[in-house]
């Protein structure tokens, strides 16, 4: 029987964080009032958005965040964005797998390359940090070009750790990316086998095709055994899904890095279209006045990623990705999805197998939903 996972985590912006990055604002525009500070930074806020959109630049993207006043701007509209792709893709990984004997857990290493004002970076502090009573250690290392966002990403960390991220400890480099330029050295090479858990959100679209190798390959050295890699991006059509050679690029040039989420294969993709996430998230109100006065529809977030791991392997069940929303009939739902045999096909999941609840996410499935498959090979669907 076709199961769900356990519902996700609000990816909703935690309330602390919002009000942290609120303080900064009001701080940075001489306002006294949320809605003021919101006010004088909408023009910045249009800036920077456009730069993302409709007027992006051709090949390496030329640095920007250069002053507080525009990273502030970017963490108000992107960063609640940010924060909900990393919590949903991280709900769908393994939990670490907990020391046999019982002392204490050794630290989990977390980094973020292009980390920008680290909303990515604060969504592994919130995912890691309740998996144990008293939390794990966390060593959170951020590497970006811009000194203003790494000064604004200390700031909000030193404010909120001392009551959510109690074990936590936080290094800023400023720096450009690892590989980026292959004529230079790296101005901060990262050590091999170094880190638990390596990030790049939202980075690798802004770089040509050989660029992204470079980034990705230094990324992969970085990762130590158990650890993960997780890439995500926006899904740029203007571009055609560059993603999908990247995704055969790095299967054939990254081991022993494989290749675990959300593929439930590694072999060849069988889509005749770029495979993709839209999943519904809780808007906060910062970014439903931003949304409402630069015209913006964000109800949905829509973005790809990959997740690869150094093994040891943790274990996976296996599973299925959904291709589409799904469509609720009488008595069935049916959704199209992507295989572990590298085929796709129309999975009808019964109602009468479900409980009520299941029933009712059923109904929401978004696309991009991982389905956790029996231990049987599926029969093909029949009948109308």
């Amino acid at each position: 029987m076709i199961t769900l996972p356990p519902p996700t985590p609000s990816a909703a912006l935690p309330g602390p964080l919002e009000t942290a990055w609120l303080a900064l604002a009001r701080t940075e525009t001489c306002a006294t009032a949320d809605r003021d500070a919101l006010h004088r930074l909408l023009p910045d806020i249009s800036r920077l958005v456009d730069r993302f959109t409709t007027a992006r630049p051709d090949g390496i993207a030329p640095p920007y965040l250069r002053t507080t006043r525009d990273a502030l701007a970017y963490t108000l509209y992107f960063g609640p964005q940010t924060y909900a792709r990393a919590t949903q893709i991280l709900h769908l990984l393994p939990p670490p797998v907990a020391p046999s004997a019982p002392t204490p857990p050794p630290p989990l290493r977390l980094l973020s390359l292009g980390s920008g004002t680290g909303a990515d970076l604060f969504a592994l502090l919130d995912h890691f940090t309740p998996l144990a009573t008293p939390p794990p250690p966390l060593q959170a290392t951020a590497l970006d070009h811009s000194r203003a966002a790494l000064r604004l990403l200390r700031d909000v960390f030193s404010t909120l750790r001392p009551t959510r991220w109690p074990a936590a400890t936080l290094r800023t480099i400023p720096s450009p990316l690892p590989g980026l330029d292959p004529a230079a050295p790296d101005a901060a090479p990262l050590p091999a086998a170094t880190f638990d858990l390596v990030s790049l959100h939202y980075v690798l679209n802004e770089l040509p095709p050989e660029a992204r190798q470079r980034v990705l390959a230094a990324a992969a050295r970085a990762i130590a055994p158990g650890g993960w890699l997780i890439l995500c991006d926006p899904l740029l059509r203007a571009e055609g899904d560059w993603l999908r050679p990247l995704r055969a690029w790095a299967i054939e040039n990254l081991p022993p890095l494989a290749l675990r989420l959300p593929c439930p294969h590694t072999t060849a993709c069988p889509l005749g279209e770029p495979c993709h996430s839209v999943r519904s998230w809780t808007i906060p109100r910062t970014l439903q006045i931003f949304s409402t006065a630069l015209h913006r529809d964000l109800r949905r977030l829509d973005y790809a990623f990959l997740a690869f791991q150094r093994p040891p392997l943790s274990p996976l069940p296996a599973h299925a990705w959904t291709l589409s929303s799904a469509h609720d009939l009488k008595g069935r739902t049916e959704v199209p999805a992507c295989l572990p045999d590298a085929t796709t096909t129309l999975l009808r999941i019964l109602h009468r197998h479900c409980d009520a609840p299941t029933k009712k996410r059923l109904r929401h499935l978004d696309r991009g939903t991982l389905l956790l498959l029996p231990a049987d090979p599926l029969p093909p669907p029949s009948g109308p």
